[in-house]
């Protein structure tokens, strides 16, 4: 079953950039290069070029170049109060629908959050890798107190900037900041998107182009002492981060929330969405399945889940609610024993 479910995704990737455009790659040239849905106008436009036989690098072309892609110029930030605490955004939402969803109703991820404020408690070290504007370090800040601390690593530069920015308004002392991008070596990388950017290999110098300083968690962190809780959100990179995060994860055990998306994973990073799992499974006994459309059930085998995201998948699909292979689960591991010292 993993085996087939891996061939059937890469071989839809490798389809999708093909010269033969299909409705799917106008869907994801508007999430890539736009950040949003495709609206019915613009929908229209593209299904009309495509049967005019528009190849696929002249439509990314035309996402790449538009003014919306490129832009306004940028305001300074708003902040919206998320219950307890507020984060910080730019009043330019026109390109950033994950901000425009958090400023038109102060929400994120429940359940994800709902995870953090059951698990986090006064004096807890927290660390989230992916913080992007500090939706959840903030509120793990909060929960852990003055004498707790939370590492929120990120490596895009404007969401570090509103990161910092939230610190401020908060009054969050207890967040250090590394503005890296976590996988499992050093090195540079180059962010592809907008704010929940993703990780692609150093590109040629361009005007467009931002670079970002891969580490490996187990070193720039090897100070920590105490460590509680793991949240883990990379678009698709979790393999890598977690590869260079898994001496420290081995020798505390901390609980995790790590996103679980398979479709990122093998179109960002060309890996083998059931390594993920075997990872977490080899020093966890069972992982917790949760999502935004009601999930909730454990698992103690990397292919039973595997198979139980195929069938939600196509469920979800049918009934219209998402677009075909683009269900994404929050997997919780609760926290175990650590390892005893040598």
């Amino acid at each position: 079953m993993l085996a087939s479910t891996l061939y059937r995704l890469l071989n839809r990737r490798s389809r999708r950039w093909s010269h033969i455009v299909t409705d799917d790659d106008i869907y994801y040239c508007y999430r890539l290069f736009l950040r949003r849905p495709p609206d019915p106008d613009g929908l229209a436009h593209h299904r009309r070029e495509m049967a005019r036989g528009i190849s696929l690098d002249e439509l990314a072309n035309q996402f790449i170049t538009s003014e919306e892609a490129r832009g306004p110029a940028r305001h300074g930030p708003t902040t919206v109060d998320m219950g307890g605490y507020q984060v910080c955004v730019n009043e330019n939402l026109e390109t950033e629908p994950f901000l425009r969803g958090i400023v038109n109703t102060g929400e994120y991820e429940p359940h994800v959050r709902q995870a953090i404020r059951d698990r986090v408690q006064e004096g807890d070290v927290v660390v989230d890798v992916g913080a992007n504007i500090g939706c959840i370090a903030l509120l793990a800040a909060a929960l852990a107190g003055p004498r707790g601390l939370v590492a929120a690593v990120e490596p895009n530069p404007e969401n570090v900037q509103l990161l910092y920015a939230g610190m401020a308004v908060n009054e969050a002392h207890n967040v250090r900041v590394l503005p890296h991008a976590a996988s499992d070596r050093t090195g540079v990388l180059s962010l592809a998107g907008g704010s929940n950017a993703h990780l692609v290999g150093a590109r040629p110098l361009g005007p467009a182009v931002v670079y970002a300083q891969a580490v490996r968690l187990d070193e720039a962190l090897s100070w920590l002492s105490r460590l509680d809780l793991v949240k883990m959100d990379v678009e698709g990179h979790e393999v890598l981060a977690f590869d260079g995060f898994r001496n420290l994860i081995e020798r505390h055990r901390p609980a995790l929330i790590i996103e679980f998306n398979p479709t990122c994973m093998i179109n960002h990073e060309q890996q083998d969405p059931a390594s993920l799992l075997d990872r977490i499974l080899s020093l966890y006994p069972r992982v917790r399945v949760t999502s935004e459309h009601g999930d909730d059930v454990s698992f103690e085998r990397a292919t039973d889940l595997l198979g139980y995201w195929e069938r939600r998948n196509a469920e979800l699909t049918a009934a219209r609610r998402i677009p075909d292979d683009s269900l994404h689960f929050d997997l919780i591991a609760e926290r175990g024993r650590p390892r005893p010292a040598a």
